[in-house]
């Protein structure tokens, strides 16, 4: 997996795919902390852009997303091509920021930011400050915004309605547990992503990553779910979806594959908040 190849972070529109650069004129402005400056919390910050109309008070759904390697937040701020769904499906969009190009914590070794202490930082400033409803709160993530995604997933399962994956899987090894127990999570794939390759990185690559289905093994045990899906499903942009509804947790898993490469399909933002409304016909209430 190249340097060049991490740097891809391409997003598909409607008709094209969008490199993301420094297309000015988001459709609202950050209300509290104020415009496009960013929160400042312990150890970095990030920038919060709620829909149009939001009073300030009342609680909304939620959606933080850890951008992908060699991307920066105030870019995806900036562009309203990928802001506009949110604001068209009335959420919260939360774009922390990394300290370099990548996220800092590399398991079992710590290297840069602990990137679990500040997303811990970055949930409770999101409650206290926005109002944010635990209960609609999404953690997702692209690529190794994604990777960051599933260990939180894993280590603070339970402080999130649910979890959303985008182009990413686990790096090896694989962990030995999930202390805080079971999780719901969407994870969307493409089997044409050479930049993630869904079997995994070889052996010789540097950065060893565990292929999709090998993590969702894991999942699997964890939700207790068994090895086929309980159903499938049609998702959007060609997505065809493995359904896990059956676990003997009550939560949900899903993987959505599409036949697309290393990209933020169409429609995902509307997907992932209709899969939050229908898990058990209920929003979870994260602890």
């Amino acid at each position: 997996m190249s340097g060049q190849a991490r740097g891809d972070f391409r997003f598909r529109s409607a008709a094209t795919a969008l490199v993301l650069g420094g297309t000015l004129g988001a459709p609202w402005s950050a209300v509290a902390c104020p415009g496009l400056d960013p929160c400042a919390i312990p150890g970095g910050g990030y920038y919060a852009l709620p829909p149009p109309g939001w009073n300030g008070d009342t609680p909304l759904p939620t959606m933080i997303f850890f951008h992908g390697y060699g991307m920066k937040a105030l870019e995806l701020a900036q562009d309203p091509d990928f802001t506009r769904p949110f604001a068209m499906a009335g959420v919260l969009l939360v774009l922390p920021d990394s300290l370099g190009p990548g996220w800092g914590r590399d398991r079992p070794t710590p290297r840069g930011r602990d990137e679990i202490a500040f997303s811990d930082a970055l949930r409770a400033d999101l409650v206290h400050r926005f109002h944010a409803d635990p209960g609609r709160l999404l953690a997702s993530g692209f690529s190794a915004g994604g990777i960051l995604t599933l260990e939180l997933a894993c280590r603070r399962g339970g402080g999130y309605a649910g979890f959303v994956v985008i182009a990413g899987t686990f790096r090896e090894p694989l962990p030995a547990s999930c202390p805080t127990g079971p999780v719901d999570l969407l994870q969307i794939h493409g089997l044409a992503d050479t930049v993630v390759p869904i079997d995994g990185t070889p052996p010789d690559d540097p950065i060893r990553l565990v292929g999709v289905e090998d993590g969702l093994a894991t999942l699997r045990a964890l939700d207790g779910c068994g090895s086929a899906p309980d159903r499938t499903t049609d998702g959007p942009s060609g997505q065809r979806c493995s359904v896990w509804d059956r676990c003997t947790s009550g939560r949900e898993l899903r993987l959505c594959l599409h036949p697309g490469g290393h990209l933020v399909p169409e429609g995902w933002v509307a997907q992932a908040q209709a899969w939050l409304r229908g898990l058990k016909g209920v929003t979870r209430t994260a602890r």
